[in-house]
């Protein structure tokens, strides 16, 4: 049947069967000069539009790396992470980043950071000797975009985000094929791995977006997923998540790639998608949302277009007491009384912060291997002190439920 529907009887060779890279060209190693893809070498990767179906923002190649896992450690325990760098959705706010970041709409300029949760010293973190893989960010559209072109006035954006994650992870997969097929009695096998997909801002949202794949079409059911400061709020003003997800659809082409079991407009909000993997997670211990950002967000507070701090922290607040019961729901809440944005990256933030004595990298360690003993932590912080310490934060409300200090 398939034979005479395609109307070529030669034999079918699949493009994407496990090992097999057709249409990858390496561009670089870090430090240059390395073997790629050598146990412990950051790689850099490109991959060919007509095979893979990517591209950037400008209409580039996408280009992500690959590191695999160091000598003699399980190349199959991977940690995967999604870059941050804002969002841009009208011709005005497109316009400012291609005046003053043209570098956010392409990849090929991105390095292989080892630093947070990539960082590769044993002694700090438990990922460091695994196999690691980096997803730049240049299409502006939170790794939502279904393949779309915006055509704006003297440019354009190309909206390729999900497909450009997806496209690399299953290189990913390939990759890890050739390399379990020669070394494992088993063979490859999806269930053999075990995977931390993690993101942070843009990045976050991009894990929120993207999970239903990682579980469901890859197959590797024993991950944990990490959304650094990326809760996705909707604010009720013109511009807030419930209007981007009316947007996204209709310009971004978001619909095509969006969980099955989510996919009304509402479903931009991170709330409501919270919800709705909720339903679908713990199909193996491992198989958890774990959420984590600073209460004082200026870049939430912004990007996501709240009037002020204050009223973004209470909702911050009662996102918590909401959700943080949901099975496989875990929540790492900062109470800084500063303005901080994302961890995940950054050695001081990652592995020192803590609530309760609870660094937020042990935080993310213990929700990976030993997830039955997690707990959601939170703190209430001087935010709601009388008087208040700082004018931003008057009109912050207590939580409404138990909290860490």
């Amino acid at each position: 049947m398939l034979g005479s529907a395609h109307g070529d009887v030669s034999p079918l060779v699949p493009k994407c069967s496990p090992g097999g890279i057709p249409g990858v060209t390496v561009v670089k190693t870090q430090p240059t000069g390395l073997t790629p893809f050598a146990p412990g070498v950051p790689t850099q990767v490109v991959l060919d539009e007509s095979v893979w179906g990517t591209r950037c923002g400008d209409g580039s190649p996408f280009a992500f790396w690959i590191q695999l896992a160091s000598d003699g450690n399980p190349v199959g325990n991977v940690v995967s992470h999604m870059q941050g760098g804002g969002v841009c959705v009208s011709e005005g706010q497109c316009q400012g980043v291609l005046d003053n970041a043209p570098s956010l709409f392409s990849s090929l300029d991105d390095d292989f950071s080892p630093t947070g949760i990539l960082n590769p010293d044993p002694l700090t973190n438990g990922f460091a000797d695994w196999t690691k893989i980096f997803l730049p960010y240049c299409n502006q559209d939170v790794f939502t975009g279904g393949g779309q072109l915006n055509l704006f006035t003297g440019f354009s954006v190309e909206r390729y985000g999900a497909l450009n994650a997806r496209a690399a992870l299953r290189v990913l997969r390939n990759i890890l094929a050739g390399e379990m097929n020669d070394s494992l009695p088993t063979g490859f096998r999806p269930d053999l791995l075990k995977v931390v997909f993690s993101g942070t801002s843009a990045g976050g949202f991009g894990v929120m977006f993207n999970l239903h794949h990682v579980l469901d079409e890859e197959r590797w059911v024993h991950s944990t997923m990490v959304n650094d400061a990326a809760f996705g709020l909707d604010s009720g003003s013109g511009l807030s998540v419930k209007t981007l997800g009316v947007q996204a659809q209709q310009q971004w082409a978001t619909k095509l790639t969006q969980p099955p079991y989510c996919i009304s407009t509402d479903c931009a909000q991170g709330d409501v998608l919270t919800v709705a993997h909720s339903e679908r997670l713990l199909g193996t211990p491992e198989q958890v949302l774990l959420q984590n950002s600073n209460q004082d967000d200026q870049t939430q507070v912004s990007t996501t277009a709240w009037p002020n701090t204050w009223s973004y922290i209470n909702r911050v607040r009662d996102m918590y007491c909401a959700n943080n019961t949901l099975p496989g729901v875990y929540y790492w809440l900062d109470a800084l009384p500063f303005n901080l944005h994302t961890y995940l990256t950054d050695d001081t933030d990652y592995f020192t912060r803590d609530i309760a004595g609870v660094a937020l990298a042990d935080w993310v360690e213990e929700g990976v291997f030993s997830p039955g003993t997690l707990t959601s932590l939170a703190e209430e912080g001087t935010y709601a002190d009388v008087p208040p310490p700082d004018p931003i934060y008057l009109g912050v409300l207590p939580f409404d439920c138990p909290t860490d200090d």
